[in-house]
Formats: structure tokens, sequence, C-alpha cells
């Protein structure tokens, strides 16, 4: 009897025995967040994180803005080179369901590496490029990333942890160099299908008790977020917004993450 008490409690709580794992009791679904907001949409609950993203701005609008050299990626523009990342990927055998791991300073490509990765319906994680080499191995075990993306200087602390391919963004984006600023790159719907409860990202935390823990987070958990935070700072659901956010937090980070890729 004592034994059911403790499960009842557990489930109350979220908590699961067995894995170790709290999961939310709210339904965090797109569709569950509208009902939350009391704010009908006209358009049917997106499954994945980018095509919901890629439904709400006008094509022509910047998406961001490269403060050191100017450059200006507009939606159309981070929709096709989304495409142009997942078909690459594609092509290097990343498949649904697969982790991908993304360690890289802030950039103007970083929310293009995520969303092509989603796209796919495999897994972004991320991970502190200050990190050790030592705390990037204990990551990867974690993880276990099939493909991992970075630059030539981090090269060194990600050499021969997995034995997939360690790819560098400068080669990548060498690939999809078909995709230039005003140039319409036709974008063909994903023959993946991708559910909110599917996996999006593994979010890792700071470690402040002890090593870092994978989180967990559904592509209906980040549209619920996304719609949340437009609600609360009043962004994309007020008609002809043009605030314009700097990005002085790090990407790899969840609240970076959130504020400037959700």
């Amino acid at each position: 009897r004592e034994r059911e008490r403790e499960m009842e409690f557990v489930g109350a709580s979220g908590f699961c025995l067995t894995t170790g794992i709290y999961r939310s009791q709210w339904d965090c679904t797109a569709s569950a967040t509208t009902s939350l907001l009391h704010k009908p949409s006209s358009s049917p609950p997106s499954s994945s994180l980018p095509s919901f993203l890629f439904s709400l701005d006008p094509p022509a609008k910047p998406a961001f803005v490269e403060a050191a050299s100017g450059a200006t990626l507009s939606y159309r523009d981070l929709r096709a080179r989304t495409a142009l990342v997942a078909r690459a990927l594609r092509g290097l055998g990343v498949n649904k369901g697969d982790v991908v791991l993304v360690v890289t300073p802030n950039s103007l490509h970083f929310p293009t590496l995520v969303l092509g990765i989603m796209s796919l319906g495999a897994v972004f994680s991320t991970a502190n490029f200050l990190n050790t080499r030592e705390e990037m191995q204990t990551q990867v075990q974690d993880s276990k990333p099939v493909l991992i993306i970075t630059t030539g200087d981090l090269q060194s602390k990600l050499d021969g942890l997995i034995s997939g391919p360690l790819v560098l963004v400068q080669e990548l984006l060498a690939q999809i160099r078909g995709c230039h600023e005003g140039v319409v790159v036709p974008v063909k719907p994903s023959c993946v299908e991708v559910s909110p409860g599917d996996t999006a990202a593994l979010m890792y935390s700071s470690g402040t008790t002890g090593k870092s823990k994978a989180v967990v987070c559904s592509h209906g958990n980040l549209i619920a977020m996304s719609r949340l935070l437009g609600q609360v700072w009043g962004g994309r659901d007020r008609a002809g917004h043009d605030d314009v956010y700097v990005c002085a937090v790090p990407m790899f980070h969840m609240f970076g993450f959130s504020l400037f890729v959700c």
C-alpha cells in the first residue's frame, strides 16, 4: 500500500521511477496552446517546428541580420536554405530519429542548421563550444549523435568522438551555395512525416550539481513555447510589428535557442 501511495505521488508530480525523468502534465501541443491563450488559429496545428515558423512571417521580411557584416537573411532565404541543409544532411545518411550535434558559436547559419535537422525528423542537439574535450565526450556518449557539425577552430575538441562524420560548417555551406540572396529555391515538401509528439531537440542542463543532463523537447513543446513567447513579447502576433532584438545570449543555451530560433 505504501508503494502504491508513492506511485500516486510520483504520477501526480510527473516523475517516472523507471526512467528517472519528469514529464510535463500539461498538454503542450500547438492546439492546446492555442486554447490556453484564448486565441483561435485560422490554420490547422503545425506538425513540426519548422513548418510552424515558416507559416508565420512574410517571405521577404528579414529574419536575421549579422551585425559584423550587415548580411541579412530573409524568411524566404531561411526557408530555402533550411531545405538545402536538410537535403545535404540526408545525403550524408541522416534519417528521422537520428541525433545531430551542432557545436558552433552564434552565427547567421545557426538557425538554418537547426531547422534543417528538424525538417528531416532528426533530433537537434548542441553543446557549449567552450566545453573541454572531456566534457564533449561525456555529452556525446549520452546523446549518441550520428553526425557532428562544427567549425574549423573547434574541430580538435570533437575529432574521433564518434564513428560517423564530422562536418565543418564551411563545407556544408559550400554544398548549398545554390541559394543566394533574393533567389527563390524551390522547396519540396519533406517526405518524412513529423508529428508534434516527435522529439525535436536534446538540450542539456548546465550541470550545476553534477554532469549535464539531456532534456527531451518535442516539436509540440517548442511550438507551444514559440506561441507563448509571441504572446508575452507581443511580437509576431502584433500586426505590423517591426521589433528588432539583439542576440547577446548563446543559441546553444535553451534561453537563446528559445528566443532566436523558436
